[in-house]
């Protein structure tokens, strides 16, 4: 007897910012990109040089295991 199956999938997309930051060394510089980072807003992110990720399997469950379950009904 066959089971249905849900099985979630994701294809992660990657942005990238490039910060000019002044430090004593490289562990100051990388903290004080990180605090810049904070303030970065939606259109200082940008997709460069975008690549085809792979697909990345998060998560696998039969139809009995997903009742109640309300991201089944999402998938469904």
């Amino acid at each position: 007897m066959k089971t249905k199956y849900y099985v979630r999938l994701m294809r992660p997309t990657f942005q990238r910012a490039i910060l000019t930051v002044e430090a004593g060394d490289e562990e100051a510089a990388l903290r004080s990109a990180l605090q810049k980072a904070e303030h970065l807003s939606d259109a200082d992110w940008a997709e460069l040089d975008t690549e085809r990720e792979p697909t990345v399997l998060e998560m696998v469950f039969s139809k009995k295991e997903s009742e109640g379950d309300p991201e089944a009904d999402v998938i469904e």
